[in-house]
C-alpha cells in the first residue's frame, strides 16, 4: 500500500508497462571503465534509453561520485538535476515486477548499481555496467538484490525514475 501511495505521488505516467517490460525496444549497455562508476553509468544508460546523451563526467559530478563511488541519494540528486523525477524505495520482488516503472536502478550486492529494464514473475533482465546485459531467474536476482544487514529481508532498494518536460 505504501508503494502505491508513493508511486501516486511520483505521478508515474507510464501507461504501457502493465507487465513492466521494455519489450522489443533497444536498451543500451555501457560498460564502466572504473569500478566506482556503476551509479553514474546506470543513469547514463537510462538517459540514452530516453534519447538524451549526458556526458559521464557531468553525471559523476552531479552524483557526488568520489573514490568510493556514489550513493543512491547522489544518484537521485543527479537524476533530478537533469530532469528525471525519481523516488528511492524499498520494495518487494512482486512490487518491482507489478508496480514499479521501468527502467529502474537497483542496489546490487550492497556495493553496486544495475538497471532493471524488464521484469517478469520468473525472470529479470538487467543492464549491468560491470558485466553487460544479463537475464536472471527470480532466485538468482533476489540473491543479489535482497542482500541487506537483515538476512531475511524481503525488500530491495530501487530508484524509480520518470522523464519530466525538463529532460
Amino acid at each position: 500500500m505504501k508503494i502505491k501511495f508513493l508511486l501516486l505521488l511520483l505521478t508515474i505516467t507510464i501507461h504501457s508497462s502493465c507487465n513492466n517490460s521494455i519489450k522489443n525496444k533497444y536498451f543500451p549497455i555501457i560498460l564502466q571503465e572504473k569500478p566506482v562508476q556503476c551509479g553514474p553509468i546506470c543513469l547514463k544508460m537510462i538517459c540514452q534509453y530516453y534519447g538524451k546523451d549526458v556526458d559521464i563526467k557531468v553525471l559523476e559530478k552531479l552524483s557526488g561520485m568520489e573514490r568510493n563511488g556514489t550513493s543512491l541519494l547522489g544518484l537521485s540528486e543527479a537524476a533530478e538535476s537533469i530532469g528525471l523525477k525519481n523516488l528511492g524505495v524499498k520494495i518487494s520482488f512482486e512490487q518491482l515486477v507489478n508496480e514499479a516503472p521501468l527502467p529502474a536502478i537497483v542496489h546490487w550486492n550492497n556495493n553496486h548499481f544495475v538497471v532493471v529494464f524488464e521484469a517478469k514473475t520468473d525472470s529479470i533482465w538487467v543492464s549491468d555496467p560491470a558485466h553487460g546485459k544479463i537475464k536472471y531467474s527470480k532466485k538468482e536476482f533476489c540473491e543479489s538484490w535482497l542482500k541487506s544487514e537483515i538476512a531475511t529481508s524481503k525488500e530491495g532498494v530501487a530508484l524509480l525514475l520518470e522523464k519530466t518536460e525538463d529532460f
